[in-house]
């Protein structure tokens, strides 16, 4: 009977250490070859729709969830800076370009330039 119970003892405390290693499942890294861009990921923001965007060296990356797209702003400059205002305009800065990202009807996501009108 007590070897028993130590028995119990020991499978019930490795039951417990394994738990314990299987980490957070909320929380997933991505890599570069990931998302097949520049390693330097300057900002991000989220949308209503919950879509993230990230200020990239390589353009614009759109996460939603799932894939990953990216959106190169004019002379492939890269982006240092993203914010977003209170009607989901996403608004970039990046290397002597400024501008937002504008939807077009049929659904593709596009470069606007607001630094070609100055």
């Amino acid at each position: 009977m007590k070897h028993l119970f130590f028995f119990i003892l020991i499978i019930y405390g490795f039951g417990i250490k394994l738990n314990a290693q299987k980490g957070n499942n909320y929380i997933k890294n991505f890599s570069p070859s990931d998302y097949k861009a520049s390693d330097q990921n300057w900002g991000g923001i989220q949308d209503k729709n919950g879509i993230l965007y990230f200020a990239n060296l390589d353009g614009v990356l759109i996460f939603d969830g799932k894939h990953w797209k990216i959106i190169q702003i004019k002379n492939n400059a890269s982006v240092f800076s993203i914010d977003i205002d209170s009607h989901d305009k996403i608004f970039v800065g990046g290397d002597n370009q400024f501008g937002y990202l504008k939807t077009l009807q049929n659904g593709e996501i596009i470069y606007q330039s607001l630094s070609d009108s100055l």
